[in-house]
């Protein structure tokens, strides 16, 4: 049973009657250490509490007020004072509890247990097993297996129902759950309903907030560990988190500005939200690293904004999330439909739950039985005979509907208006029905009962009242003190802070708020807020607009701040209201939900800047008027509201011909609407040409002259570069100013669309003319990519392997110097076509697993995607490892490519995942044929550069293995498909090599001379790369070197290489090529030189390092093929000579 302070008055006394301290000091006192014992006691994790609060006695304490009654004929009126203290004559609602909630209530702790005790199977799991009486350790690969499937779940749970039903009391079942655990913690963040939508993550960051008001009063070393573990993963995010979560100030500190703060362009919003959503994901997973379970109550999200629900499905998709997690949301079910923004994402969240390892639940409440309202009438009366009650009952059903807070309101009006007494001279309560009935009239509406009841108050306390609705779901003393003081009131001409803290007394009394922490209140029941903001004065616009610019006016800087959204809501209510000023402050608020990545919100803010705009802003503020318009434009296509994007450019550019460095931001929204939304890709080139002539730059002689122009430049661009010394980088300043950031920006996105529409030679031209522009105006955020990529021309086009190496390794520094923005797309394109051609591949893998986590820091996701394709699934298949560990990080990695919603990686991933599942398993019917469960052609019907590159390799990687002839008689064409599509890129080499090995295969099976021919091509190819400094194709050079020597007919030196090859990719690890060398070697010896023994040996190597391969599907075709090869040979006659040598390595 939950008790309350025995300082109550009776329900029939009248508005603040109760007793008080008698002088104001001790009144302040009082009140401050009941505040300071709340906030010990019980840290802010938030509950709705009925509308009235009563509390039972212990059973001593009953029998000594029954024995104080019966004497109470002869007592003094100080002793009836005390008397009428006593709570048996009151009615008990604290005593209610969950009444007709049981089942829902067992299925919310069912979905709390199913997270809890997976967690607690697999810490309790044993360190050892019994296997066979013996005492093992635990397998160490399926206990990873096993834990990270098993804490990978997480909990969303969704409590749906009028209001009053009881939801917010439903979801606080868990509370004393939660604090029964070593580090469980449960928070509360509310939505407040007389907020506009535009106000983002307003419930996210409240609950976040009362996360680090835990941790800032707990303090000591997890205080500061928490501090540290932030710092070191978010680094120069953590302003933005401060600037929504003010209470992680003095935990962590903003950092200062770097050089990459003084380059970016603002309208980069592609890369904002996305770095925004890992930020947030990184903060709930450290976060719930320390505090085990976390339980997120998310109230009122009828309410909810864009901007929170996609960050709420982002925390709750979060596939490398493994600590416990659980998110409670409560919603009003008859204010949300399925084509509202809520529904259309409860509908999102449960397709996606299994995809993304999530619980999804539902559970809805409906107004309670009559059944039900009896027993919360016998529980509220201390009675335990049904019958006796059943008809009041019946009555409070048909006034009520069997609401639960509107019966509990209804009672407590009864007992106010003395219809229900408690008799004591009987000791019993009392009614009677018909006067209820004539007294009382039905109503759906709770809020007109608590109408009711604020208008018996003082005019002065019905006013605070309203003021403190204004503020929100919860208010503290100080800022309501401050809207009192400063705004027009003539029911009090008294505005002291006394005056303040003795109304906010008068309301906790008639139980329409309630203490939430020092100096800090909030409302009893959200129902209690909506009634006081539908009475007179808060209905009025102006008396919202006098709130906001008190707000405005009287609230420190950075508490300004802080609440801007509030305060700007409120401004907003007065629409009559234009004006320079209060457009300003929608720009201001604009921009804070901008730097939020919340665009809806930025979007609206600007709309709602320019709608306050007066009559003449092109003449009387036209530079803030085109800051708003722009900066509209700009959230309007980031949100793919293309039209209205095209609406705010029109207007601007019909007022008058602006000076060119005034709009180039919004010439740029429209270059971008035709690069990323139309993919018009030759008109963008066309486009951002003309806005570079405009700016005084000129990128092209002429059409006709750009293959001349590429190739002069990227030549004298490389012999520029080449003179530099090494401290010359080093030295070199920042570029700064707007318009030469502009160019580059410019130049860089004709540099990809001319690559889309396949001109090669511009996209070298515009490299090298970032390049000059770095060196002549200083690094910006696109030196790095772009010097990187003069890198790769110089070894696609020239074979120059040295200044490759060199200039990407320059590159790299640069982007450090800059800053973290871009530096995974420059850390892909130095990696992915520089630096794997010239330093030994296994070396690239950690620093491509380091750009994946970069980007996904600075939101960079698309490049953070390919890096990690390349570093989880690509590279480590072009090294032979183990099948098995790739498949194992598949799901995975391919659940996160779409979580991003980059296609272009996914669709290469899904392509590699089918391809080794084919060779990772026995197949039926075309084991080359590039299709399955994970992968199907007919599923994509763009066929881009992208998919015919990656589809022809994998289709190669299988035809080497299932059917080398299909893929000799696939290159003697000249097959050069997949280095078209990916010219300079990494697996050129496999692709390379492995058309080589299918050529000298039919050439030896055939004698053909086309095969010859081709196969020589390619050896020579290779060649040359080892020979220009490639460290990663001299196994590929000995072993087509042992080919050709066997198509010479010189058997020994044949025998010789390819001893030598197999000897090197077994030493560095590559079971792929280990297995295929000495499958190709043993069918040398099988039919060249006769050697059947040695041959069956090499081909059962072969199954041998297939199988440690995982490639069980080839090992298995491979059996087969020595089973019917040479049947008679016996076991022993094999195994002697494989086990000798097995001893000699």
């Amino acid at each position: 049973m939950r008790q309350s302070s025995p300082n109550l008055t009776t329900a029939a006394a009248p508005a603040g009657a109760s007793s008080r301290p008698s002088s104001m000091k001790n009144r302040q006192t009082s009140m401050k250490n009941r505040q300071t014992s709340i906030r010990k006691s019980n840290f802010a994790l938030g509950r709705k509490s009925s509308a009235v609060s009563f509390l039972s006695l212990s059973d001593s304490r009953k029998n000594s007020e029954l024995k104080l009654v019966r004497k109470s004929d002869g007592l003094s009126k100080a002793a009836q004072l005390r008397l009428s203290e006593l709570t048996i004559n009151k009615l008990k609602t604290k005593d209610l509890g969950l009444v007709g909630r049981e089942q829902e209530a067992a299925a919310l702790k069912t979905c709390y247990d199913s997270m809890t005790n997976r967690l607690k199977v697999i810490e309790e799991e044993p360190e050892y097993t019994q296997e066979g009486g013996n005492r093992a350790p635990r397998n160490r690969k399926s206990y990873a297996a096993r834990k990270s499937k098993i804490q990978g779940q997480k909990e969303l749970v969704f409590i749906s129902g009028p209001s009053g039903v009881g939801k917010s009391s439903l979801a606080m079942v868990l509370k004393d759950e939660v604090a029964s655990t070593d580090s469980g913690l449960l928070v509360e963040g509310k939505i407040d309903l007389n907020i506009s939508m535009d106000q983002p993550f307003s419930s996210i960051a409240k609950a976040f907030g009362k996360i680090f008001r835990e941790i800032k009063s707990g303090g000591g070393e997890m205080e500061s560990q928490i501090g540290e573990d932030i710092c070191s993963v978010l680094g120069g995010d953590v302003g933005s988190l401060i600037r929504l979560i003010p209470e992680m100030e003095g935990i962590v500190s903003a950092p200062r500005k770097s050089i990459a703060s003084k380059l970016s362009l603002k309208g980069d919003d592609d890369y904002m939200k996305d770095r925004w959503t890992y930020s947030f994901r990184a903060l709930t997973r450290i976060l719930t690293s320390y505090f085990s379970p976390l339980v997120l109550l998310l109230d009122d999200l009828q309410w909810v904004d864009i901007a929170s629900l996609d960050l709420l499905i982002n925390l709750i998709s979060d596939v490398q999330n493994l600590n416990p997690l659980m998110i409670i949301g409560c919603y009003r079910s008859n204010e949300v439909s399925e084509g509202s923004i809520l529904g259309k994402g409860i509908q999102s969240l449960q397709e996606m739950s299994s995809g993304f390892k999530f619980n999804f639940t539902e559970i809805k409440l409906d107004c309670c039985k009559v059944e039900d309202i009896n027993q919360m009438i016998l529980t509220m009366m201390n009675m335990d005979d049904p019958e006796k009650t059943m008809e009041l009952a019946e009555l409070c059903m048909k006034r009520t509907m069997g609401n639960p807070h509107f019966f509990i309101e209804f009672m407590s009006m009864l007992e106010r208006e003395n219809l229900v007494t408690y008799n004591l001279g009987l000791l019993k309560w009392t009614w009677n029905l018909n006067e209820i009935e004539n007294s009382t009239v039905s109503s759906a509406n709770v809020v007109e009962l608590l109408q009711v009841r604020m208008r018996k108050m003082a005019e002065e306390t019905q006013l605070l009242l309203q003021q403190a609705a204004c503020l929100g779901p919860d208010f503290n003393t100080p800022t309501l003190t401050i809207v009192w003081k400063n705004t027009p009131h003539e029911s009090s001409t008294d505005k002291s802070d006394e005056m303040v803290t003795d109304m906010l007394m008068t309301l906790e009394n008639e139980m329409l708020i309630e203490l939430c922490g020092l100096n800090n209140y909030r409302w009893v029941h959200d129902k209690v807020q909506e009634a006081a903001l539908a009475l007179e004065e808060a209905q009025r616009a102006s008396f919202q607009f006098e709130i906001g610019r008190a707000l405005l006016m009287s609230l420190p800087e950075k508490q300004l701040e802080d609440e801007l959204f509030s305060v700007v809501d409120l401004l907003n209510r007065s629409s009559g209201k234009r004006s320079l000023d209060y457009a300003a402050l929608n720009l201001r608020a604009a921009n804070k939900a901008r730097n939020l990545s919340a665009f809806e919100s930025a979007a609206k803010y600007a709309a709602k800047g320019i709608a306050v705009l007066p009559d003449e802003k092109w003449s009387l503020g036209s530079a803030l008027s085109l800051e708003l318009y722009t900066l509209g434009a700009q959230m309007e296509l980031a949100l793919g509201r293309y039209d209205q994007a095209n609406e705010y450019c029109k207007e601007v550019f019909s007022q008058r011909d602006w000076p060119l460095a005034d709009v180039v931001p919004l010439r740029m929204v429209k270059g971008r609407l035709m690069f990323s939304v139309e993919l018009k890709f030759n008109s963008a080139i066309d486009y951002c040409q003309d806005l570079l002539q405009d700016m005084g730059y000129k990128l092209l002689w002429s059409r006709a002259t750009v293959p001349i122009q590429a190739v002069s430049s990227l030549i004298r661009t490389i012999q520029t570069l080449k003179k530099k010394p090494p401290d010359f980088y080093e030295e070199m300043g920042i570029m700064t100013d707007p318009n030469d950031l502009a160019v580059a920006s410019l130049i860089s996105r004709i540099f990809y669309s001319a690559y889309f529409v396949e001109k090669l030679l511009l996209s070298v031209l515009c490299t090298c003319k970032l390049v000059e522009l770095t060196l002549k105006k200083g690094m910006s955020e696109f030196s790095g990519t772009h010097l990187a990529s003069v890198g790769a021309f110089s070894l696609i086009l020239m074979q120059d392997y040295e200044t490759s190496r060199n200039l990407c390794q320059v590159a790299l520094s640069m982007q450090r110097m800059v800053g973290k923005t871009r530096a995974t797309e420059c850390e892909h394109i130095a990696y992915a076509y520089g630096l794997t051609w010239t330093t030994p591949i296994h070396q690239c893998i950690h620093p491509l697993e380091d750009a994946y986590i970069t980007g996904m820091r600075t939101g960079e996701t698309l490049f953070a995607m390919w890096n990690l394709l390349s570093s989880s699934i690509q590279l480590p298949f072009d090294l032979g490892k183990p099948l098995d560990r790739i498949l194992d990080t598949c799901a995975q990695a391919y659940a996160q490519m779409r979580d991003v919603s980059q296609a272009g990686p996914a669709l290469v991933f899904s392509v590699y995942w089918q391809m080794i599942t084919k060779l990772a398993t026995p197949q039926e019917g075309d084991p080359t044929k590039l299709e399955g469960t994970i992968f199907k052609p007919e599923d994509h019907s763009l066929r881009n550069n992208i998919y015919e590159g990656c589809v022809h390799l994998a289709t190669g990687e299988l035809m080497v293995f299932y059917d080398i002839d299909k893929l000799a008689e696939r290159a003697v064409k000249g097959d050069t498909v997949y280095e078209k599509c990916f010219p300079g890129f990494y697996s050129m080499m496999l692709e390379t090599f492995h058309r080589g090995v299918a050529l000298y295969a039919m050439a030896r099976k055939t004698k053909k001379r086309k095969y010859k021919l081709e196969a020589r091509k390619i050896r020579k190819k290779i060649t040359k790369w080892q020979n220009g400094g490639n460290p990663n194709v001299s196994h590929f050079v000995t072993f087509l070197n042992a080919e050709q020597a066997a198509l010479s007919k010189k058997y020994d030196e044949a025998e010789d290489n390819y001893s030598k090859a197999i000897v090197t990719v077994a030493r560095c690890g590559y079971l792929n090529h280990a297995a295929l060398f000495n499958e190709r070697y043993g069918d040398f010896l099988m039919t060249v030189r006769n050697d059947e023994g040695e041959a069956m040996y090499r081909w059962r190597e072969a199954v041998r390092y297939y199988k440690d391969w995982g490639a069980h599907g080839k090992a298995n075709q491979l059996e087969d093929q020595i089973e019917q090869q040479n049947k008679p040979i016996e076991l022993t006659e094999s195994c002697e000579p494989h086990e000798a040598t097995e001893v000699g390595e």
